[in-house]
This record gives structure tokens, C-alpha cells and sequence, in this order.
């Protein structure tokens, strides 16, 4: 059994060793870019009714280019870091099966396209933060999984399967 999630009872194989560095590299990606969205989603957060109308008009400036800058950052999140949730839906479609990656698929098309209209034509809320901010949670607890598999021994984690999988009765 682990010690843990980070320790290794056997060495990785190569394969291993390069779905590691590509997870990391799209977990990176994501949590760059949803602290960097986060920011840019700020002056969206300000705008009020009760401002003076000089500063109004900078504000609604602003977040209209914050807005595209987020598009702009969004765009490799959904496309590179999003990969693995693309390809599980896609599998799971093929399959004619819903997995928790159909779902996921489907929300992020439903907050991305909205929000590249609403940036776009100039009105409207935008969620590339939301965006950013569920793929990266979702890829970080995904890394964490796949380290958690990877530090159980084989033989450990097949004995202990075998035994779910006996009847209940």
C-alpha cells in the first residue's frame, strides 16, 4: 500500500512518465490562465449603477477589453487543457454512453459560447472565469487521481478490485 499520493512503490514506465509531463503541462496551462481571467474579470465586478458617469464610461472601456483579453486567454484553456475532457466525451459518445466528461463537455460549450457572443457584440455577461476556473479544479483533482493510481502497486490494487467485484450476496 502507498505511504502516499506522491511517494512510488515501482518505477514508471516511459509511457507513464510522458502522460505525467503532458497532465502537468495542461494543469499549468489552466491554472495560469484562470488566475489571469480571474484578474481580467475584475472591472466586470465593479460596475455599479451608482458611479459618476466619466468613470462609467472608463470602467465599461475597460471591461470590454478585459473581456477580450479572456476570450483570448480562454481559447488554449478549452482547446489544450480541456483536451482529455474532450476526448472522454467524445469516446463516451461514441460508445452511445453519458460519463461525467458528456456533462462537463456540454457546460463548457454552454458558458464559452454565450460569453465569445457577449464579447463579440459588446453586451452581456461573460464566464470565461467560471470556464477557467472549472477546468482547472477539474484537471487538478484529475492529476491527483492518476498519482494516487500510480503510487498503488498493480498487484495491491488488482486484489483489492477482485474483491469488490465478488456478489454481494
Amino acid at each position: 500500500m502507498a505511504k502516499s499520493l506522491f511517494s512510488l512503490n515501482r518505477p514508471l514506465t516511459p509511457d507513464e512518465m510522458i502522460e505525467r509531463r503532458r497532465q502537468l503541462v495542461r494543469l499549468g496551462l489552466a491554472w495560469l490562465a484562470m488566475m489571469q481571467v480571474m484578474m481580467f474579470a475584475l472591472p466586470g465586478y465593479l460596475h455599479r449603477g451608482d458611479i459618476p458617469v466619466d468613470s462609467l464610461d472608463v470602467l465599461e472601456w475597460a471591461i470590454f477589453l478585459m473581456n477580450w483579453v479572456s476570450f483570448v486567454m480562454t481559447i488554449p484553456v478549452i482547446l489544450y487543457s480541456a483536451w482529455p475532457i474532450w476526448g472522454g466525451a467524445m469516446r463516451a459518445w461514441s460508445l452511445r454512453r453519458v460519463t461525467m466528461d458528456v456533462p462537463v463537455a456540454i457546460s463548457m460549450i454552454a458558458a464559452f459560447i454565450p460569453s465569445a457572443i457577449a464579447t463579440v457584440s459588446g453586451h452581456g455577461e461573460v464566464y470565461f472565469d467560471s470556464i477557467t476556473m472549472f477546468v482547472a479544479f477539474l484537471l487538478t483533482a484529475r492529476y491527483f487521481e492518476m498519482r494516487a493510481q500510480q503510487a498503488v502497486d498493480a498487484s495491491t490494487r488488482s486484489e483489492t478490485l477482485q474483491t469488490l467485484c465478488q456478489p454481494l450476496m
